[in-house]
């Protein structure tokens, strides 16, 4: 497994958010990892149990459990927000205010007003704002774009996707419109760019 480079002029990198739930926050890391340019350097979560299992997985980073302490003292240019959407648009307005880029996950956040703040913020700050969106570069995805793009099977009126199983959507967080914006916005997001 590649560590952490000794090369200067690298972009420092920070993730905040590493749940259980799908190892997001521990996939952000490895891409960071594993690309040229990026240099992992801190992890902060709000639970000191999941910083502890960061720290097992990239023994080298810094971890945090409380975002202002690491933005105050943590040298990093860009950080990648993985946390519930409500959530995204107050911590990638904390991250832009300290000077930091900031790669929110998909859906950037849960209302137009908070993209409006976010935007402006990094606008301000000029600093890039930006959603990952990792559909849009798989391949399935970008098949389906280029058919649709060439008008290959015409005009396009009408989608339907579905992600699940055969129960019942269940009471997580992801289901809940407070948190996630509900079913349109979280899983949408992963099915339509």
């Amino acid at each position: 497994m590649p560590r952490r480079s000794k090369k200067k002029n690298l972009f420092k990198c920070a993730v905040v958010g590493y749940g259980s739930s799908f190892d997001v926050g521990k996939f952000q890391c490895e891409c960071i990892r594993d690309t040229k340019g990026l240099d992992l350097v801190a992890v902060c979560d709000l639970n000191p149990e999941r910083t502890k299992v960061a720290k097992k997985d990239f023994p080298w980073i810094s971890t945090y459990n409380d975002l202002g302490e690491m933005l105050e003292k943590q040298d990093v240019d860009l950080v990648t927000i993985v946390i519930p959407h409500n959530a995204h648009a107050p911590l990638a307005i904390q991250c832009l205010k300290a000077g930091k880029h900031v790669i929110v996950e998909k859906p950037m956040c849960i209302t137009t007003a908070e993209a409006t703040g976010m935007i402006n913020e990094a606008k301000k700050k000029n600093l890039m704002l930006s959603v990952f969106h990792n559909r849009r570069y798989d391949g399935d995805f970008r098949a389906l774009k280029e058919t649709v793009d060439k008008k290959t099977i015409g005009d396009v009126f009408h989608l339907e996707a579905f992600m699940g199983g055969y129960s019942s959507p269940g009471s997580w967080w992801r289901s809940s419109k407070e948190i996630s914006g509900g079913a349109f916005y979280d899983w949408g997001s992963h099915l339509m760019d």
